[in-house]
């Protein structure tokens, strides 16, 4: 049986083939050696899979929906502010000619104010509309040091439809990814789903080292907060730790990774401005206002 059995479904298999002579050999070794499990239990083991229960698949817990809208109002209560008490409480005074005829050079002046001269920033001026009509960045940007950047942002960049972005933290010239980063300084929140002025009233209040905040020409205010780790494992747990005090106002949780990019002040989105309204590059916890 076993000699039928491997001429007609294992030896066409093999080339060459096995003669009959090897083939009884082989079989005659089977029998010479006792098997470690006795005869059958690989059928029975079979069988027994057959006939076991299957689990049902998990069924992931779903997050309980947050009502961002009344944890921020909530939270501010009465306050309110608007980006005139933003501005006047930056630091870092914003020169009144760069809110005027020398706009564009918004991005110059906090590139400055942020980063060493050594330092390489990316910038990200293609992008691409989806279906809702939303731009989204589209290739590498172009990776420059700090000082080439001031010198470029002095005169005015073409109007892009989509905006321009930029990498908050410094990269190394070799791509785009968290792996490129070569210094952890600081970390990005913006909360789009809340009304604007309550975004800027909840930034205004929000015990977080606030460096910067920018008008994204849409919906959103980027506000950039100092981390300041040493690595990338430890940018993940200082900002996942701020995710989650933040997480009750419904921050985008998209932008944690530290390659991540924040609008970059001093262009335009269309028609609309992407401006600067704050700047602090040492910054405390007590909040803007």
């Amino acid at each position: 049986v076993a000699l039928s059995i491997l001429k007609t479904h294992y030896n066409p298999k093999c080339d060459p083939q096995w003669s009959d002579k090897e083939l009884v050999h082989k079989i005659d070794s089977a029998i010479k050696s006792p098997p470690p499990k006795p005869r059958g239990w690989l059928l029975e083991s079979t069988e027994r899979n057959l006939i076991r229960p299957t689990r049902p698949p998990n069924r992931r817990k779903e997050k309980p929906k947050i009502d961002a809208l009344a944890n921020v109002q909530k939270f501010i209560g009465d306050f309110r502010c608007t980006e005139q008490d933003i501005i006047e409480a930056s630091p870092c005074k914003l020169p009144p000619l760069i809110h005027g005829e020398h706009f564009h050079r918004q991005g110059a002046y906090l590139i400055s104010m942020l980063y060493d001269k050594d330092d390489l920033i990316n910038i990200v001026s293609d992008s691409k509309q989806n279906e809702k009509g939303k731009w989204h960045p589209v290739g590498y940007g172009e990776t420059r040091p700090r000082n080439e950047w001031l010198k470029r942002l002095l005169d005015p960049l073409p109007n892009r439809p989509g905006g321009r972005w930029f990498r908050f933290n410094p990269m190394d010239g070799k791509g785009i990814s968290d792996v490129n980063v070569t210094a952890f300084p600081y970390a990005m929140i913006e909360f789009d789903h809340v009304p604007l002025d309550l975004q800027l009233s909840l930034i205004a209040k929000l015990p977080l080292r606030i460096v910067s905040v920018t008008f994204s020409g849409d919906r959103s205010y980027h506000a950039l907060v100092k981390v300041d780790v040493g690595s990338l494992k430890k940018h993940g747990e200082h900002v996942g730790a701020i995710y989650e005090i933040m997480d009750d106002f419904g921050p985008d949780p998209n932008n944690k990774n530290p390659s991540r990019m924040s609008r970059l002040p001093g262009v335009y989105r269309g028609d609309q401005q992407q401006r600067l309204v704050y700047l602090n590059p040492e910054p405390s916890t007590k909040g803007i206002l």
